[in-house]
């Protein structure tokens, strides 16, 4: 017989564990799996409940393993499952139980619905078991009907005792000190485990606060009504809202049995009441109930049917004049309160938002902002390629696209709802919702999918780019420069996410570099900063509230303005709530006025796909997966790609990986920890050029490296990554490279040469005040493409080499992304709107260019420095990352408990 060394994942029949013979798997429970298992000392059959393998070496983990066994071991009741030990065998834990057989409560009401008899049979063994733990200081936490276990005892239906498991998340309450270790916690800003199953939460749970045995109270009830009715009495389409009805709805008491007695409709009603000082207070009084719910009242009678009742017709009807006149003052009194109401709670809505017809979400993650008045939700869409900035009125289901915002990404608003600012072609810029011309404020470089935005009442506009600080900027006029608005400390690479707070003067923010994300609060009156610790994700304010996402969960929290400092505990406002990974922005947006909108989406996947020159799909080469900057092999039977292998909260990972276009297949070039980007094949196909973060991808900048083609040998190192460097391209001979480079302390970037074979020092090329970038080599040697925002907007340009003197404008409107043909005779780029551009060259008389021509909509504009498409040599053919028809939608919220003030 097999036994068990170190640690396991699953056991099989036949293995022992310890001196127990493992029969048969159960199932598994909130800590592991649970199996049935021979005890051969005391010949009887036991249920193992072993601690799952990833957290056997997490010490926390392990204590409460501890705690559950003392915990059950204090517990002696017939209503409850007994715990007969504790053992460990290899490393592993596991608790011995009593074993159940028999159907759980859960199973018994899904094949039809329970007579009230044996409803309240059931649910008094309920009670008792759950006052015995109580007396005992001992919460439950998570009653429920997937706890609870009906084991037959004798012949009759009648025969069944019930079993209440899983105590394995109670707390032992003495005290206010232990009170408040058993509720959800907070350690610095890091959010506690709610526990608990949503549909039997007692409001204070499901708000996160300080829960008793009151919490169990309400999940009885719960339980009980479930029983009576078979329906849950909060039964929602989802998680967010069966918790928006918990907090704000009523069970529907017409469904109970007619023959649900007086006594135990109070019963349900006192142990479903929010108010915590209203609720019934002791299990005790429900076995009262349920033991004398035949029992008249007091003063209305006896059992025998000649005597006189309250309820009878003839006492009904002499009494009816006062009963009407009861009735009539309390609905006049419920009238009252009601007008005199200033805050009656409307009821939840929550509906979902997608693009028109034909079109999508623009970028590789959703872009989307609820207005402060909570009345309009702004989103990026593109239709073809061409990305616009759209509106939705939440009053109707009205879409209206805002003309102007061509390339329009990362929108916000404004504090009065009534403009957006935006980004678009390295510019910042605003529009009004009502009509008008969009206003360019000032440039904006980098890669507008990790802009962000946020507009005070000041007329002050913060916003954060790729890398570097926040910046301010004044919204009502053009042409200023912006200023900077943080400073970066010793580990951070980048400040994102700005979000002010109700002062206009403090703003939270998102500070990237550490060993985790970390939110703080900036003033743009100081240099002072407050950190409120790591975060998934960054916060916004609302409501007086925090929100972010913590564990793929929106939560919020009391939040004090005043000392600029959380409090109380979190709270779920909605669950799988998703993060982009590299950046760190939680998909969610909320309003001061109650609406929240979310998404849990935020990496679109994409396909490598081949297109001809007028857009139609030829077929794909590759795997589905996230690909940033494509470049072709020279023979063009392979790919490099830099894909995002890895995710862990909101961190990534991404590497450089070759495809083989003609066999299939796929090979991993590197390995590091650090971020890889860029691929650039050496003219002969036997080197790949690309950038990484290196050593350290939390805090490094971006130098050049260099690997064999084949994957063979080690990275060579080309550039330190003491600066910031990118899009590397070779030259048509192999001996050099020209990148973009942006050295500390400057916040343009500029393109610099370096020979590679043999290597050399680099040299500048091209150095203005503005961003030069995507420089790359004609075929012959004698050009350098590369885009600029030297006009206020982005513009495809040409210049000689090596010297850069004299300059060929080429892109008209708008452009980025240029890329040759191989003979040198066209220039492709990406206009504004997204479409994909061709620029015919004669170079047998210096060079001369014909007009761009329109070839097809990309549906790529706005990711400006990055190569996301590549041609091939005939440039007939091009291949890029296509994104997946995956469904993407944005879920609304409105009148979310969540921010609401209490």
């Amino acid at each position: 017989m097999a036994s068990l060394t170190g640690s396991t994942m699953a056991l099989i029949p036949g293995t022992r564990f310890g001196p127990y013979e493992i029969l048969s798997a159960l199932g598994a429970g909130g800590m592991g799996e649970v199996y049935r298992a021979h005890d051969p000392r005391l010949e009887r059959q036991v249920a193992l409940k072993l601690l799952q393998d990833q957290f056997s070496e997490d010490p926390g983990r392990v204590a409460r393993f501890r705690h559950e066994s003392r915990t059950l071991a204090s517990l002696h009741h017939p209503n409850i499952g007994a715990i007969y030990g504790l053992e460990a065998a290899g490393g592993v834990m596991a608790l011995v139980l009593e074993l159940v057989d028999g159907p759980t409560l859960e199973a018994r009401l899904s094949e039809k619905r329970l007579t009230v008899e044996e409803a309240l049979q059931i649910g008094r063994q309920i009670a008792s078991a759950l006052q015995a733990a109580h007396e005992q200081g001992i919460v439950h936490r998570d009653v429920k009907p997937a706890n609870i276990v009906l084991e037959r005892t004798g012949r009759s239906s009648d025969d069944l005792r019930v079993k209440v498991l899983d105590f394995g998340i109670a707390k032992i309450v003495s005290n206010e000190a232990d009170q408040r270790s058993a509720a959800t916690t907070l350690s610095g800003t890091q959010i506690g485990q709610i526990i608990g199953t949503p549909a039997y939460m007692s409001p204070e749970q499901a708000r996160g606060e300080v829960i008793d045995k009151r919490a169990d109270i309400w999940a009885f009830g719960c339980v009980l009504f479930e029983m009576l009715t078979g329906r849950r009495p909060f039964a929602g389409d989802s998680a967010t809202d069966t918790l928006a009805r918990i907090l704000e709805g009523e069970p529907d008491w017409s469904t109970l049995p007619p023959d649900t007695a007086p006594s135990i409709r109070l019963l349900l009603d006192r142990c479903l009441r929010k108010d915590l000082r209203k609720r019934l207070p002791e299990l005790g009084e429900a076995l009262i109930a349920i033991d004398e719910r035949t029992r008249p009242l007091p003063g209305y009678g006896t059992t025998r049917s000649d005597q006189p009742s309250a309820y009878a017709p003839g006492h009904w009807r002499a009494h009816r004049a006062v009963y009407a006149a009861l009735v009539c003052l309390v609905v006049i009194t419920l009238v009252f309160l009601y007008v005199r109401s200033r805050s009656v709670p409307a009821a939840v809505v929550e509906f979902t938002v997608r693009p028109v017809e034909g079109s999508r979400f623009t970028g590789t993650s959703p872009e989307f902002a609820i207005s402060p008045d909570g009345r309009q939700l702004a989103f990026a869409a593109s239709s073809q390629g061409a990305a616009t900035l759209w509106i939705r009125s939440l009053g109707t289901s009205s879409l209206q696209s805002l003309p102007g915002t061509e390339g329009a990404r990362s929108p916000f608003w404004s504090p009065d709802s009534q403009s957006l600012g935006f980004f678009a072609g390295g510019q910042l810029k605003t529009v009004q919702v009502s009509g008008g011309s969009p206003i360019v404020l000032c440039e904006a470089p980098g890669g507008v999918a990790a802009h962000s935005g946020s507009w005070n009442r000041n007329d002050v506009i913060l916003f954060g780019p790729v890398g570097g600080t926040l910046r301010q900027v004044p919204a009502r006029s053009t042409g200023a420069s912006a200023t900077p608005a943080t400073s970066l400390q010793q580990r951070d690479i980048a400040h994102r996410w700005p979000s002010f707070l109700p002062d206009g003067e403090h703003f939270l923010y998102l500070a990237q570099g550490g060993e985790a994300d970390e939110l703080r609060i900036g003033t743009l009156a100081s240099g002072h900063v407050a950190s409120l610790g790591p975060s998934d994700s960054h916060g916004v304010s609302a409501a007086g509230k925090l929100f972010f996402v913590r564990g793929g969960n929106l939560m919020t929290q009391p939040f004090d303005f005043d000392r600029r400092r959380l409090t109380g505990v979190p709270a779920l406002v909605a669950a799988h709530v998703a993060v982009d990974p590299p950046w760190g922005r939680g998909m969610f947006s909320v309003a001061e006025a109650g609406t929240i909108a979310y998404s849990q989406t935020a990496r679109v996947p994409s396909e490598l796909t081949w297109f001809d020159r007028t857009g139609r799909i030829l077929g794909t080469g590759g795997e589905v997966g996230f690909f940033f900057n494509v470049d072709l092999s020279p023979d063009e039977r392979s790919v490099a790609v830099s894909r995002m292998t890895h995710q862990a909260g909101a961190r990534a990972n991404f590497d450089i990986w070759v495809f083989d276009l003609m066999q299939g297949g796929a090979r991993r070039l590197t390995d590091d920890p650090a971020w890889e980007f860029d691929p650039a094949w050496s003219p002969d196909g036997k080197r790949i050029a690309f950038n990484s973060n290196r050593p350290d991808p939390l805090r490094s900048p971006f130098g050049l490296f260099m690997r064999a083609a084949n994957g063979g040998g080690q990275d060579v190192e080309l550039l330190t990554p003491d600066t910031t460097a990118q899009t590397p391209d070779w030259s048509p001979d192999g001996r050099s490279l020209i990148f973009g480079r942006s050295d500390v302390g400057r916040n343009s970037m500029d393109l610099w040469t370096m020979p590679v074979d043999p290597p050399g020092q680099p040299e500048v090329f091209l150095q203005t005040s503005h961003d030069e970038r995507s420089g790359t080599f004609s075929p012959n040697g004698k050009w350098i493409a590369y885009y600029s925002s030297e006009s206020g907007r982005n513009e495809v340009y040409v210049r000689p080499f090596p010297r850069a003197e004299g300059v060929i404008p080429v892109s008209r409107g708008g452009g980025w992304m240029p890329r040759w043909r191989r003979d040198g005779r066209e220039l492709f780029f990406v206009a504004l709107d997204g479409t994909l551009m061709a620029a015919s060259f004669d170079a047998t008389k210096g060079l001369t260019m014909n007009a761009p021509q329109p070839l097809f909509k990309l549906g790529v504009s706005g990711v400006e420095h990055q190569r996301q498409y590549v041609p091939t040599g005939d440039g007939q053919r091009f291949l890029m990352p296509r994104e997946r028809a995956d469904r993407v939608e944005i879920t609304v919220l409105l009148n979310s408990p969540a921010t609401i003030s209490r």
